[in-house]
């Protein structure tokens, strides 16, 4: 099947946020995110981290609910602030000003250190999490090939020491590594194909992982260089479900310690790919699940978390294997779609949909364990230790 170039315009403020998290094979973010959903305006927020903004809080001793901090952050992008909540004592722990209401943000990734935003406008926001200070505004439509090109950043990863995004125009598509100390920016125009459309991005501390639609390739990078290690086609044959080849397709990536995941939305199929030799194999056949809908395809150092908006359920895979374990309905918990994932613990929007509550919800046993409130409205977050 032949395949031509395409563009996509409009993301929304933070959609289809696949997030950060430490990955259990290494001290790096194994997170990125990219997607089209849509969000609200953030209510409450007053600036640049004044306390006047905070909701919950009640010192360092324990949040607002008496119990300790858990040193997980649920962080939430609104129209122009950036939010985090303790997980555990539902105390703020940062709360700034980071764009302005026509500059909105199409991506956000966190490391342990800093808060990494892609931006609509070609910059790529650094917020330190210590200070709650912005570090700085990183233009880089400079990398496009030619000046009067408007540019997409669909994605972005963090790194202990870097962010990562791709920029996209029609002309240029490119994978920039930004500094995490002096914010210089190295570009690879190169590594991608010229007409694949980025649709995920994760980096493990040993690989990056970029994963392109149209042009259905997933491609390991080093993550200092940005040189091109490997890359494997991932479309499927037209008379083949079980094959691969360089045809036409689309998708998600999630990364776990021990293997790459890509959900082929294109022909309905969960595909494993070997991490040292890139060798892919159909783990499960998802023609029974309804995929024509918003979805998140997650994994935080673990099982693999498949969440599919419309029926309201959550499908997970084995980390290792691929193989389906369970699925959740989580409508029948009080849940309308999965937010984020950290190890087996989910985070969902509750069904009435208040945006100022997440439900964490025990993927082992089946419970729900918490409800997490804010002062600001909840969207799209990012969860990491």
């Amino acid at each position: 099947m032949m395949r031509t170039k395409t563009w996509f315009f409009g993301l929304a403020l933070v959609g289809g946020v696949t997030g950060c998290g430490p990955d259990d094979s290494s001290k790096a973010s194994d997170g990125g995110s990219s997607g089209t959903g849509g969000a609200a305006a953030q209510g409450g927020s007053s600036g640049t981290g004044g306390d006047s903004a905070r909701g919950g809080s009640s010192g360092t001793g324990g949040g607002s609910n008496g119990t300790k901090p858990s040193g997980v952050t649920l962080f939430s992008m609104g129209y122009t602030s950036l939010q985090g909540i303790d997980t555990g004592s539902h105390e703020v722990v940062l709360d700034t000003t980071v764009t302005t209401t026509d500059v909105s943000a199409s991506a956000m990734d966190t490391s342990p250190s800093k808060v990494w935003l892609a931006r609509e406008n070609g910059t790529v926001t650094v917020v330190d999490r210590a200070s709650e200070k912005k570090l700085a505004d990183v233009d880089v439509t400079g990398f496009a090939s030619t000046p009067e090109e408007s540019v997409l950043l669909p994605v972005v990863a963090a790194a202990a020491d870097a962010g990562y995004t791709v920029l996209e125009s029609y002309e240029t598509i490119s994978v920039l590594r930004i500094d995490g100390e002096s914010f210089a920016v190295k570009a690879a125009p190169d590594v991608l194909d010229a007409v694949g459309h980025t649709t995920g991005m994760r980096v493990d501390g040993q690989n990056l992982w970029v994963l392109t639609g149209n042009a259905f390739e997933l491609v390991k990078l080093d993550p200092k260089t940005l040189e091109r290690r490997a890359a494997v086609s991932l479309g499927a044959p037209p008379d083949d479900a079980k094959a691969f080849g360089d045809y036409y397709g689309y998708g998600e990536l999630a990364i776990s310690p021990n293997a790459v995941f890509v959900l082929d939305d294109y022909t309905s199929r969960l595909i494993r790919v070997n991490k040292d030799s890139l060798e892919p194999n159909v783990a499960d056949d998802l023609s029974d699940l309804e995929l024509d809908t918003s979805l998140e395809f997650i994994s935080r150092g673990g099982d693999v978390y498949l969440g599919l908006d419309e029926p309201g359920t959550v499908v997970r895979f084995d980390g290792t294997t691929g193989a389906r374990i369970r699925s959740y309905e989580l409508n029948a918990v009080g849940g309308s779609s999965l937010i984020d994932v950290y190890g087996s613990l989910l985070y969902l929007t509750p069904a009435d949909a208040s945006n100022h509550e997440a439900l964490e919800f025990d993927a082992d046993t089946g419970k729900t364990l918490q409800t997490i409130t804010s002062q600001n409205q909840i969207f799209y977050p990012v969860i990491v230790r």
